[in-house]
């Protein structure tokens, strides 16, 4: 919305009390921030908004961060805390259906941990605000319901794009996430846009693909840049089909197309097992037989 209104002409700040895209990669996020902010909007990062004063056409916004207080002063204030669930009216406690501020309260079966008759799908379920995931809970309900299968709502990887310029997509674990979980065992392997000869021949060359791998699995990937949205999916591909970071080798990609910076990012974590001193020796020793 910042970025919108910009290029619509308006001077835009943003006070954000934490980090900006703050469940983003943080490498791909300082990427996206960084380039809003060259455009001209102003990105206010760990500032706290304790007071708006004021009248209509005249706001001033009082904020607090380590480097002191700071008041902001504009036009019009568009406050952006997120969504929550409309329940009124559902009458869920006469139904003895349990719930909270994200929702109702459903098992991986997308059935009310307290009253299992009831089911609830999408925003309402607690588990996510997104299209997408609503669309799969669709999915999940209509295959337990009317055939029997045993679907769950968490079998497939979640993935999420935020829509700026460069846009920022993600799936499954970031990299803090994972090291978070499995330490050092973790790696990552990247490819930046500005080597993918579609993003030089089109002048995109800002972004990268990074993948989270352990012990050859998919963690999880990260893409910023143009169509960062479309490119994810092949790694989401992967991921929900539980196939491992080889596979992403291990097909002809279109050239040239954006997307072949997942498979030279998987690629590109096989190459010290490649081109490392000991395949180095055993392709010497195999050129000496006859």
């Amino acid at each position: 919305m910042a970025q919108a209104f910009h290029r619509l002409g308006s001077e835009v700040t943003v006070i954000e009390m934490g980090r900006a895209m703050a469940r983003a990669d943080a490498d791909h996020a300082k990427i996206a921030v960084d380039a809003i902010r060259e455009e001209g909007v102003t990105i206010l990062e760990g500032h706290k908004a304790v007071k708006v004063t004021g009248a209509d056409g005249a706001i001033s916004v009082d904020t607090e961060s380590d480097d002191g207080t700071k008041t902001i002063q504009g036009t019009h204030l568009l406050v952006a805390v997120g969504r929550r669930a409309m329940l009124d009216g559902l009458e869920l406690e006469a139904g003895k259906v349990d719930f909270d501020r994200r929702g109702i309260q459903v098992s991986d079966k997308l059935r009310s941990v307290s009253n299992p008759r009831v089911w609830a799908l999408g925003d309402i379920a607690g588990q996510g605000q997104f299209t997408h995931l609503a669309g799969w809970h669709a999915s999940v309900f209509t295959r337990r319901a009317f055939f029997k299968q045993g679907s769950k709502a968490s079998d497939l990887p979640l993935p999420a794009v935020t829509y700026v310029a460069p846009e920022v997509a993600q799936v499954g674990l970031t990299e803090a996430e994972a090291r978070e979980q499995f330490g050092d065992s973790v790696t990552t392997s990247s490819f930046p846009f500005h080597e993918n000869d579609r993003a030089i021949a089109e002048g995109k060359t800002l972004g990268e693909a990074k993948l989270v791998i352990r012990k050859g699995k998919i963690l999880g990937a990260s893409v910023v840049g143009d169509g960062a949205g479309d490119i994810i999916q092949i790694v989401g591909y992967g991921m929900s089909n539980k196939l491992g970071v080889q596979s992403l080798t291990n097909f002809i990609s279109p050239y040239p197309t954006r997307a072949e910076v997942v498979k030279r990012a998987a690629s590109a974590h096989f190459t010290p097992t490649v081109f490392g001193k000991a395949s180095r020796t055993l392709v010497g020793l195999l050129q000496r037989i006859p």
